[in-house]
C-alpha cells in the first residue's frame, strides 16, 4: 500500500470506518492467511477473521485490543472478534471487550499497534501467555463459595474464566482430597503457563478439602470420541491457616465424621460390656438361681443383636450420596434432554465425549460396586449413545443401511426386524432407515437412564 493511502486509512480508521480498520488490520494478516471483515453498528466494533485453519484466539483478541484502543474512537465503546475457519457456517470462537479510554492516551501509537495485530507465525503459548497474578484474580464471590465446598461444576466455570478459552472444555473431578482438572482442546493450552494459573486459582478459592492437584492437558481428535494425553502435572495445594474457620464447611464434616466415629465407639464399648455381663451371668447360671439367670441373658442377647445390626446399618453406604454417581447419571439426563431439543452431528459427539469421560470416570470408582445394577444401567446407555454416534458417522447418501452393517445392527436389536424393509429378490438390498435405527437406540439409552435413576434412589 502506497504512503498516502496507508496515511489516509490510518486516519478514516481513526474516524471508526470499519472498512478502513477492516482493511489496516488485513494488511497485516492477509500475508499470513487470514482475511478480516468489519462492521459498526450501535456503538460495537464487529471483526470477523478467517483462514484456512481456526485464528488463534488469544493471540488475535490482544493484538486487535491494543490496536482499536489507539484508534481513540469514540463511536466505538465495544469489540467482538470472531474466528472462523473458511468453509465453516458458524464461527469456531467469539470474544468481547469493551474500549478501555483509561489507556488510549498512553497506548502505543497506531502504526505500531497494526503492526503487533500480526502474530504469526504463532509462538509458543508460554511466549505469548501472561499469569495474573492471584492478588488480581476477578473471581465471581457465588463460584467461589460453591468451589471452597468442593462443588465440582463450580471449579470448573473459574477455571474456564481464567483460562478464557472458548475452544477449551474443562473437566473436574473431586475424590479423597485429590482434585483431577482435565483440559480438552484440539489445540492443547501450554503447561507452564496453564498450571501456575490454576494453582494460584485454587490458592485464592482456599478449600480444605483439595490437598492434591492433577492438571492433564488432552488433545481432542477430530473424528473421534477420544483423546490423546500430552502432558500431565500433579502439585500439592498450600492453603493458608486463617483459611479454616468454625463455619467452614470442612469443619463442619469433620464434626460430623468425629459424631459418627464417636457413635460407633459407643456401640463398640456398649457390645463390650455386654459380652462382660454374659459371662458374669454364665457363671451365676451355673452357681445361683438358673430362671433368673436365663432370663437376664435372654434380655442381653437380644439388646446386642439389635446393636449390632443397627450398627452394620447406620454404616452401610448409599449411593446417592456420591457424587461421581449423581454426575453420571445426570450427564446422561442432560444428553437425552439436549436430544428432545435437537442437535447436529458435531454437537452430538462433543456431549457424548463429555458423557463417556463423566460415566466411565464413576465406574472406576469403588462407588460403582455400591449398587451393580445402576453402574450396568448407565454402562449400557452410554454403549448406546456411543453405537448410535457410529452408525450416525456412517456414509450413505439416502441413509439406509443394508448389508454387513444391517446384519449388525439387527444381532444387536433383533426386534427392528420388523422395521426392515425386504427385498424380494436379494437379501444384500434389504434395508432399513438410518433414522428409526437411531431413534430406537436412542430410546433404549432413556430406558437404561429411568432404570438407574430408579436404583439410585434406592
Amino acid at each position: 500500500m502506497p504512503p498516502d493511502n496507508a496515511s489516509n486509512m490510518l486516519q478514516l480508521a481513526k474516524q471508526g470506518d470499519p472498512k478502513a480498520i477492516a482493511s489496516l488490520i488485513n494488511r497485516q494478516l492477509q500475508p499470513r492467511g487470514i482475511t478480516t471483515k468489519a462492521s459498526l453498528k450501535d456503538g460495537c466494533l464487529q471483526i470477523m477473521l478467517e483462514s484456512a485453519s481456526v485464528p488463534k484466539q488469544q493471540v488475535m483478541v490482544t493484538g486487535l485490543r491494543k490496536l482499536i484502543a489507539s484508534f481513540d474512537v469514540e463511536s466505538i465503546q465495544k469489540v467482538k472478534v470472531y474466528g472462523k475457519q473458511i468453509g465453516e457456517e458458524f464461527p469456531d470462537w467469539n470474544e468481547e471487550f469493551e474500549i478501555d479510554r483509561k489507556t488510549t492516551s498512553t497506548s502505543i501509537a497506531a502504526s505500531e499497534a497494526i503492526s503487533q495485530v500480526s502474530p504469526l507465525p504463532v509462538p509458543e503459548p508460554s511466549a505469548t501467555e501472561v499469569n495474573i497474578p492471584s492478588s488480581e484474580l476477578n473471581i465471581d464471590p457465588a463460584l467461589k463459595e460453591l468451589a471452597k465446598q468442593g462443588d465440582v461444576k463450580a471449579i470448573s466455570s473459574l477455571i474456564s474464566n481464567q483460562l478464557q478459552r472458548n475452544d477449551l472444555v474443562v473437566r473436574v473431578s473431586l475424590r479423597n482430597g485429590l482434585l483431577q482438572v482435565v483440559l480438552v482442546s484440539s489445540n492443547v493450552p501450554s503447561q507452564q503457563t496453564t498450571v501456575p494459573i490454576i494453582q494460584d486459582l485454587l490458592t485464592v478459592v482456599e478449600s480444605n478439602l483439595i490437598n492434591k492437584v492433577k492438571v492433564i492437558g488432552m488433545q481432542e481428535l477430530e473424528g473421534s470420541t477420544n483423546s490423546n494425553v500430552l502432558w500431565s502435572e500433579e502439585f500439592e495445594l498450600e492453603i493458608p491457616v486463617h483459611s479454616k474457620s468454625v463455619s467452614d464447611p470442612v469443619s463442619k464434616k469433620e464434626e460430623d465424621s468425629f459424631n459418627l466415629s464417636s457413635k460407633k465407639t459407643d456401640s463398640i464399648i456398649f457390645n463390650n460390656k455386654a459380652r462382660e455381663s454374659l459371662q458374669e451371668n454364665l457363671l451365676l447360671l451355673i452357681s445361683n438361681n438358673k430362671r433368673v439367670a436365663i432370663g437376664i441373658l435372654s434380655v442381653l442377647a437380644l439388646f446386642l443383636f439389635l446393636s449390632i445390626t443397627n450398627s452394620s446399618h447406620v454404616f452401610k453406604p448409599k449411593l446417592s450420596d456420591s457424587q461421581d454417581a449423581n454426575q453420571a447419571i445426570d450427564s446422561l439426563k442432560k444428553l437425552k434432554s439436549d436430544l428432545g431439543i435437537g442437535m447436529n452431528k458435531s454437537e452430538y459427539r462433543k456431549k457424548v465425549s463429555d458423557v463417556k469421560y463423566t460415566v466411565e470416570m464413576f465406574a472406576g470408582t469403588k462407588e460403582a460396586g455400591i449398587n451393580p445394577v445402576f453402574t450396568r444401567n448407565i454402562l449400557s446407555a452410554l454403549e448406546e449413545y456411543v453405537y448410535a454416534l457410529s452408525l450416525w458417522d456412517f456414509d450413505d447418501s439416502i441413509f439406509r443401511y443394508r448389508g454387513s452393517i444391517l446384519s449388525e445392527i439387527l444381532d444387536k436389536y433383533p426386534e427392528l426386524e420388523n422395521e426392515v424393509n425386504r427385498s424380494d429378490t436379494d437379501p444384500r438390498f434389504d434395508l432399513i432407515k438410518r433414522d428409526t435405527v437411531i431413534q430406537y437406540i436412542w430410546k433404549k439409552a432413556t430406558e437404561d437412564i429411568e432404570s438407574a435413576n430408579l436404583e439410585l434412589k434406592k
